[in-house]
């Protein structure tokens, strides 16, 4: 049964019992400096040894005695643990994935020409969920020597994609314009503001008074009849609003909020004749708001 030890000096007392021939305990307190000097004081004339880095919970020391055991500790760090752990799963990754995927490839094969056969089932299962493994750990063991790649190397092409941007937007910039005389304008400050002026001058600086239309003019041409003026100004009909709206895209929406015209179409017997309403209220006098989006 374990021993627990909470004072240094019960340690070396039950060592010097020579109660055991060898013995292991958990050390919590010990700084990495003073180690070696409070392991010899306690040991005494017994050998002992730790594993090379600390834990979470504390350092884990072996000691044995030499005249019942005779030989020579082995250090390895958590790197080599761990490359001996993962030896059988990872060192020969890709290997292990071609005899995974010819074996599958050969179940499958079996399987296909005798396809009611149950041991060959069972046997192209196992194979595949074996080849899923594998490639499973195959493509974390990419992942982690790309990631290593990159924090190693880094991208070494910034440089260059960097000057390329650079050059690219020069080449977009308009640094110099010859004016209406073929004189050259040159600098950003000056183009820009030579452009102003010469869209200016186009949509022109002072304001021009309307004149109205000569009703002469607009008799020599077609013009509609009465009958067909009439028609232009009577009043729309529900059919007409049903057919507007529904001619909309369902996914659409009449404005900017509210629903789209799915809803409208799907309950339109219940609310077309309020629709209908509104509608008809607004050409005949209603106010219409129209939204004016605020630039910033």
């Amino acid at each position: 049964m374990p021993k627990v030890f909470l004072q240094q000096e019960d340690i070396k007392v039950f060592l010097q019992q020579e109660q055991a021939g060898t013995g292991g305990f958990l050390e919590t307190k010990v700084k990495e400096p003073n180690i070696q000097q409070v392991m010899s004081k306690i040991c005494a004339n017994w050998q002992w040894e730790h594993n090379a880095t600390m834990t979470e919970r504390g350092r884990i020391i072996l000691n044995w005695h030499p005249r019942r055991y005779n030989f020579s500790p082995i250090l390895k760090t958590d790197q080599l643990l761990h490359g001996e752990l993962n030896k059988n799963k990872f060192v020969d990754i890709y290997k292990q994935q071609t005899i995974a995927r010819n074996d599958l490839l050969k179940a499958q094969a079996q399987l296909q020409q005798d396809p009611t056969n149950q041991e060959l089932i069972f046997e192209e299962v196992s194979c595949r969920d074996l080849y899923i493994s594998i490639n499973h750990s195959a493509m974390l063991l990419i992942k982690q020597q790309c990631k290593a790649e990159w924090i190693s190397c880094g991208d070494e092409c910034i440089r260059v994609f960097m000057a390329k941007i650079k050059q690219r937007r020069a080449c977009t910039s308009i640094y110099y314009i010859k004016d209406q005389h073929e004189k050259r304008v040159e600098g950003f400050e000056a183009v820009s503001k030579f452009m102003t002026n010469y869209y200016k001058k186009l949509l022109g600086e002072n304001d021009h008074h309307r004149t109205h239309i000569d009703i002469q003019v607009i008799n020599m041409g077609e013009c509609l009849n009465l009958e067909q003026q009439m028609q232009l100004c009577k009043p729309f009909t529900d059919a007409d609003i049903k057919k507007v709206l529904f001619s909309i895209p369902t996914y659409k929406s009449p404005g900017p909020y509210g629903y789209n015209s799915g809803f409208y179409k799907a309950c339109w017997e219940d609310i077309g004749p309020l629709v209908c309403s509104v509608i008809k209220e607004i050409f005949s006098g209603g106010t219409f708001l129209i939204f004016m989006d605020k630039q910033s």
